[in-house]
This record gives structure tokens, sequence and C-alpha cells, in this order.
């Protein structure tokens, strides 16, 4: 198996390639080496893998990026141009990118007003989408958990189940 580039499925047809179900991977077939059922499995598992961690570990990313890039740039601007201490300017702009808007701190400057423009036009709509991705995986867990529990459950003694009835 080599890896190759990224490019559609029709494009790299040809008739001494066998093509595997993995964008990036192609098996070339000759006399001496084939694709074997275990080597095809196991890219299935790695597959599956990479396709977990895509769906379920990008929320952390999103919030890893608001909460140690984001926040600490426009923090950085509002100590520059406010002169506001550290932590007063990165909870300043968790206010702002949060909508809570408490109001007990504002930028006096046309600098600072126009950082908080800035700040909330990128900062809301990308703590809403870290947001939307958290409650989708939460969502997820909790499908998952009770499909197993109901399972558990109807293969419990009946017995045992008419004390969890609901009246």
């Amino acid at each position: 198996l080599k890896p190759c580039a990224v490019e559609p499925v029709s494009m790299r047809a040809s008739a001494d390639t066998t093509m595997l179900p993995r964008p990036y991977l192609v098996a070339q077939e000759s006399s001496d080496s084939e694709v074997t059922t275990s080597e095809a499995a196991s890219l299935e598992v790695i597959h599956t893998e990479a396709r977990f961690l895509g769906k379920y570990i990008r929320p952390l990313f999103g919030t890893i990026f608001i909460t140690c890039v984001f926040c600490p740039f426009f923090a950085w601007i509002f100590t520059r141009v406010e002169g506001w201490g550290p932590w007063q300017s990165y909870r300043f702009v968790i206010i702002v990118i949060s909508t809570i808007g408490y109001g007990d701190i504002s930028p006096k400057s046309n600098e600072g007003k126009f950082a908080v423009i800035v700040c909330g036009f990128t900062g809301i709509p990308l703590s809403l989408y870290c947001l939307a991705r958290w409650g989708q995986l939460c969502d997820k867990w909790l499908t998952i958990g009770l499909t197993v529990y109901s399972h558990e459950f109807r293969q419990a003694d009946p017995r045992r189940r008419k004390k969890f009835r609901v009246a």
C-alpha cells in the first residue's frame, strides 16, 4: 500500500491499480503483492478511528482556539489600547463573545470601540459555532447512553422492570 495525493476517485482509476474505499490510499496490484482481507480490515479500523476523531474532537479544537488564541489576542489589544490589566481584558473579551454584556467596563477610546466591534463580529459566531458543536456532541453521547440503557433495561428480569414503571 502506498499513500497518494487526495483527488477524486474517478481521476485515479486506471487498469493497474485497485481502489480501496479510502481516498488517500491506493493498492498497487502486482503478481507478488495483493491486498489481503486483514489489511483491508485494519484500514477500515483506521478509517473509523480517524472519522471518530474528526467528528467528535472538532469542538475541542474550536474551544482551544477561542481560549488560547482568540481571547488572548484581543485581550492583548485591549491591554495596549485601553490600559487595562491582562485578566481584566481577557474577562472583557469573554463577556463580549458570550454576549453577556455586564457593562461594568467599556472601552473609552475610538480604537478600543473599533476593537470591540471586530471582536464581537468575529468572536460571537465563532463561539456559537463551538457551542453548537458541543451540543451535537452531548446529544450524540446522550443518545448512545440512553440506547444502551434501554437495551439493558429490556433485557432485565420482568420482575425488576415493574419497579421502574412510571404511573
